[in-house]
């Protein structure tokens, strides 16, 4: 390989951003010269955040060098990683080919990079899988989650909310957001009595401060919610039933996902 017809753009793991975005030679192309992020998700697959847009990079086979190093560059002409012929990801002193680019919205690349999180908190790299045994301690939740802005935001910094199709929109701080000013909050089914609600708490179900569409993250409607059909004395005596459920003012409604919007 002539290494000096190609161009060295950065380390996945910071950027060095381009002053002004330029034309892709495809609509699918990744400008590797604006990488945020990135992540190895698979032994032959990469996350890549760039320039604001999500990227899944398949390379032609498992790439890793022989110290088990990630890669931790991408090498192509012109900067532009588009899936084509002589782009590489280099792990150490291995460069393995780039197979496929795939761009992702907001929410397929949230998902993915939440589950490549949660493996990686689960599993250590440098761990040694053991038979199964019984246990009767757990680790406290916050130890076993951890969150991003990419998939996670603070209810500390929520400054609104609406409701959007059966989703919950929250704008917050971008400065305390990782930049990001609104994000998407999908609920595990119509949880119509928020409509109805003066304000509403967001609660991490795992306490790490953030809310990630982790188990038991919820929004909880507060304040008095009407219920059609009953008086208002009756109805804050029996706020818990409502078609023979109970009410997310009482038992939260499930957050599902959250991505940026």
């Amino acid at each position: 390989m002539d290494a000096a017809a190609l161009m060295l753009l950065l380390s996945l793991s910071g950027a060095e951003a381009v002053e002004r975005p330029r034309p892709a030679p495809a609509p699918h192309c990744l400008d590797a010269r604006r990488i945020e992020r990135s992540r190895q998700i698979a032994p032959d697959s990469l996350l890549v955040l760039a320039g604001g847009e999500g990227f899944r990079v398949q390379l032609s086979d498992a790439c890793a060098d022989a110290n088990g190093t990630a890669p931790e560059r991408l090498l192509a002409r012109n900067g532009w990683v588009c899936g084509a012929e002589r782009e590489f990801a280099q792990a150490g002193a291995r460069l393995c080919p780039v197979r496929a680019v795939e761009p992702l919205d907001a929410r397929r690349y949230a998902e993915l990079a939440r589950s490549a999180d949660r493996d990686a908190a689960a599993v250590p790299p440098d761990a040694t899988l053991l038979d199964g045994v019984d246990v009767t301690a757990k680790a406290p939740p916050h130890r076993r989650f951890r969150g991003t802005h990419e998939y996670c935001f603070n209810p500390r910094w929520v400054t609104s909310w609406s409701i959007v199709r059966q989703e919950i929109v929250v704008r917050t701080r971008a400065r305390r957001s990782g930049g990001h000013s609104q994000y998407r909050l999908e609920l595990g089914g119509a949880c119509v009595d928020l409509d109805e609600a003066p304000h509403v708490s967001f609660v991490s179900g795992v306490g790490i401060g953030m809310v990630c569409g982790n188990a038991g993250d919820k929004a909880v409607a507060l304040g008095e919610v009407p219920v059609p059909g009953m008086t208002s004395a009756d109805a804050r005596l029996t706020r818990s039933v409502r078609t023979g459920s109970l009410l997310a003012s009482e038992a939260g409604c499930p957050i599902l996902a959250v991505y940026p919007d």
